[in-house]
């Protein structure tokens, strides 16, 4: 008697099977390239987008005796930046200064130091304080120092 011979019906052919597997791996590897980018673009925004400037509104409060100032000097750095200021600008009154003033300028969000100098004829008043700028208004209330200048 004769054994009967197996066959592999159901076995793909031989070359078929490492086409699929090739195919399987350039699958992969698509996805791993894919992946690494992905990673390395989150990487870099996570490093640019803090530094990006961004519109900063900065309000000077002076108060109700804001009618003696006639200059008002401010300079704005970030904290821990390079030495001097990033921004500075001034404003002249003829008749006084407005009870607030509005300073809009763009630096990243972050700590920065503030700088205001405040004067009449006779008397020059300066005063610095820490901020945490985060692409809002923030206010600086200046009514001591402006009540310093009397």
């Amino acid at each position: 008697m004769s054994e009967p011979e197996e066959t592999e019906a159901n076995e793909p052919e031989p070359e078929s099977r490492p086409k699929a597997d090739e195919r399987a791996l350039a699958q992969r590897r698509k996805w791993l390239r894919l992946g690494v980018f992905g990673a390395i673009v989150g990487v870099a925004a996570a490093l640019i987008l803090p530094t990006i400037p961004r519109g900063q509104n900065l309000r000077l409060h002076l108060g109700s005796g804001s009618s003696r100032v006639i200059r008002v000097d401010a300079r704005v750095g970030r904290d821990g930046g390079t030495p001097g200021w990033e921004r500075e600008t001034t404003w002249r009154f003829d008749r006084g200064a407005p009870p607030s003033v509005n300073w809009t300028f763009e630096l990243p969000n972050g700590a920065a130091d503030v700088e205001v100098e405040l004067a009449t004829p006779t008397r020059t008043v300066s005063k610095r304080v820490h901020v945490d700028l985060n692409a809002a208004e923030t206010t600086l209330e200046l009514q001591d120092t402006t009540r310093a200048l009397d």
